[in-house]
């Protein structure tokens, strides 16, 4: 039982080393970042699963059983890594948490779910665990083949730390994978010592080689010439109008990095880049409204011709941003013409 014991303890001894890192990450890099707070989130969620195995391990020796709430901990930050490995790597193409639409908190929704669910029962814990170790190896086969393919490494510059991280997530999945089918106490307390072996990997490298990655976008410049081809493309070239352009069909079409088009976008409009899409599709649209040669065509189709491609989505961007309903300003504009 010694070299257990031995191993807690040096997991323990991890335990504290996160907490220096996240640390280092918020206030030894004065810099603000989104990628730097995504990446302290994840050590963060890391830390709860090995708090949690550490206190697994002392309780279920001395008790015999776990309390539902170091359970839930323990799940939540399992389940919490796949996302934030996620989210990590999509933040080199943006700047800010509202760079991201809404519809990414749904990466969030096994996490409330499967806490929901641990309070509630004890029966499914095994179902959950499963679930977790499916969606984290999806998370990594995704990650991998959209920003750590060959087409990528032009746009980030700072590919080989990124790589050091996904090695970190793609180890410690192989361990929780491992724990999960080899469900005795021993050989949970030994992968934790494990993770915490991995994590340590990563805390000395990090301050061998400090991730200045971190802070590398918000220090990048676009060129004149981007800046312009950017803005002639919405402005001119119109191509807000499209329907179902994205940051990455806009890229695209455009053939410059969405980190770039990110930071110019921001930088001029102030806005996220949905949000100056919306904004011009219902600039347009109010000009047509304002025309009395087009009072009597439907709404709907004006609102199809400027890129919108459902009419639940035209109505709520134009409540949001004109306040009122298109009809009452379409009335309003024609009653003032008169």
């Amino acid at each position: 039982m010694g070299i257990y014991f031995l191993l807690t303890v040096f997991s323990g001894i991890v335990v504290v080393m996160c907490i220096f890192i996240v640390m280092y990450l918020l206030f030894g890099i004065k810099e603000r970042s989104l990628k730097k707070s995504i990446l302290s989130a994840l050590i963060i969620a890391i830390f709860l699963c090995i708090i949690k195995s550490i206190i697994f391990y002392f309780i279920t020796m001395k008790h015999g059983f776990m309390p539902r709430i170091i359970v839930a901990i323990g799940f939540l930050g399992f389940s919490l890594i796949g996302p934030l490995t996620y989210w990590y790597f999509k933040s080199n193409s943006v700047r800010t948490i509202f760079d991201f639409s809404k519809i990414q908190l749904l990466h969030f929704l096994l996490s409330i779910i499967g806490v929901t669910t641990i309070f509630s029962t004890s029966n499914l814990d095994n179902e959950l665990y499963f679930v977790c170790n499916l969606s984290f190896l999806l998370y990594l086969s995704y990650c991998f083949f959209t920003f750590l393919d060959k087409k990528n490494k032009t746009e980030v510059s700072y590919l080989f730390w990124d790589k050091t991280i996904f090695i970190t997530m793609s180890l410690l999945f192989l361990v929780f994978l491992v724990q999960y089918f080899m469900t005795t106490i021993q050989m949970h307390i030994i992968g934790t010592a494990i993770s915490s072996v991995v994590i340590s990997g990563l805390f000395f490298y990090m301050l061998k080689n400090p991730p200045n990655m971190l802070k590398a976008l918000n220090k990048i410049s676009p060129k004149p010439e981007q800046m312009i081809q950017i803005i002639t493309a919405l402005e001119l070239d119109k191509l807000y109008r499209t329907q179902g352009i994205n940051l990455t069909k806009f890229s695209n079409k455009i053939n410059i990095p969405k980190y770039v088009i990110s930071i110019v976008i921001r930088d001029r409009y102030s806005k996220s880049f949905p949000e100056v899409i919306n904004s011009m599709r219902i600039k347009d649209i109010t000009n047509k409204l304002k025309d009395p040669n087009l009072a009597n065509v439907k709404v709907e189709e004006l609102a199809f011709d400027v890129g919108f491609n459902s009419t639940s989505s035209f109505y709520a961007a134009f409540k949001k941003i004109v306040k009122i309903t298109p009809r009452e300003f379409q009335r309003k504009m024609l009653h003032d013409m008169l």
